[in-house]
């Protein structure tokens, strides 16, 4: 009988066979990975390339806004991030964007992205993609939606703190933030 393994040892020997790029390669969801202080792509798997039209290698390099449909929604999201990442350096930032395909087509996916430090290389941020159904959108243009329902939730007065199953922090507002910012318990 086989002696079981941990998932350490199994990873460890996986790294030693060179076979983590080809998991990460063929996971079902898309993955993007880019550094956080240019915001430029590193690595996309199969799964996006599939996605999104676009061969991996026209990807890599690319500023991480080409993938955007509103590009103009890229900076403020960036930016939200950025806060959520300072406020929360373990937690999972999760949100809705429209991603526009090669052939000019876009298609709404969620991104769930956790920021992870390189003691050499730096901040990069890893986020799993994934399709999801579009949002109605009949009375406002592509996108309107998503981006009044985050003003809304960020114009609370009061905090507001959105976990995942897990209990992780995924969302804040800026009222949180000045909860936090001022050393107040929760």
């Amino acid at each position: 009988m086989a002696q079981e393994q941990t998932p350490s040892e199994v990873l460890g020997e996986a790294a030693k066979a060179d076979l983590l790029p080809f998991f990460l390669a063929n996971l079902a969801d898309g993955v993007v990975v880019h550094r956080a202080e240019d915001e430029r792509i590193v690595f996309v798997n199969a799964a996006l390339s599939r996605m999104t039209g676009y061969a991996v290698s026209e990807l890599v390099g690319l500023p991480l806004d080409r993938l955007a449909a509103i590009p103009a929604d890229i900076p403020l999201e960036i930016e939200r991030a950025r806060t959520f990442f300072d406020e929360n350096p373990d937690g999972v930032w999760s949100n809705l964007f429209l991603l526009d395909r090669k052939d000019g087509t876009g298609i709404w996916i969620e991104a769930r992205t956790r920021q992870v430090s390189h003691r050499s290389h730096g901040d990069f941020w890893v986020s799993t993609v994934m399709e999801r159904p579009q949002p109605d959108a009949s009375a406002s243009g592509p996108g309107d939606d998503v981006r009044l329902t985050r003003a809304l939730i960020d114009a609370l007065p009061q905090a507001l703190v959105v976990v995942d199953q897990d209990g992780r922090v995924t969302r804040t507002n800026s009222a949180t933030g000045a909860l936090w910012r001022g050393g107040r318990e929760v």
